[in-house]
């Protein structure tokens, strides 16, 4: 078996495990679909050609970043962080799992371009945050302290008092339910 030599091989191999996992959920003892697939990406990711390996060099990729890829390139649309997290991991509601997203470099460099309809790539003024609030309604406070760690530069914690002194955003049990 030849190893990989494009990403496109990669997100084709990734597409035929998603389909079978969806098809076969469980069930990782075994000689099933999902663990053919499995040892299939394994094995040709460690055959791999020197063209791709230094792709995954100069991009700085790993493993979890290229299924990360691949995840956003087999499905459709995304709604939110938490179904594309819940797609990707398996679980949707971990802060952790959002670290892992946002500080990949796939999505420092734009190859999640599809996640920025919700969460940009960076924010630097304060109608900027206004805007991923009102267009992120439901976060807490502990999800908010995580995106806003990897994607804005200014002091945005001053933007958020603001808010709450001029009553221009409404919190009800640490999450964000209004802006104004």
């Amino acid at each position: 078996m030849k190893g990989y030599n494009t990403l496109k091989e990669y997100i084709q191999d990734y597409r035929l495990f998603l389909a079978a996992k969806r098809a076969d959920p469980g069930r990782d003892s075994g000689m099933t679909l999902t663990n053919f697939f499995k040892k299939r990406i394994e094995n040709k990711l460690q055959k791999a050609t020197v063209k791709f390996k230094s792709m995954m060099k100069k991009n700085h990729y790993n493993e979890e970043e290229l299924r990360i890829i691949a995840t956003h390139e087999v499905i459709g649309s995304i709604d939110s962080i938490q179904d594309f997290v819940f797609i990707c991991f398996g679980s949707g509601h971990q802060i952790s799992l959002y670290k892992k997203v946002l500080s990949t470099n796939a999505f420092r460099n734009g190859q999640l371009r599809k996640i920025y309809d919700f969460i940009p790539n960076s924010i630097s003024t304060k109608d900027e945050f206004i805007e991923l609030l009102r267009s992120n309604r439901g976060w807490n406070r502990s999800e908010l302290n995580i995106v806003m760690h990897y994607i804005c530069k200014a002091n945005w914690r001053v933007w958020l008092a603001d808010l709450e002194q001029d009553n221009k955003i409404v919190l009800r049990k640490g999450r964000i339910r209004n802006v104004f």
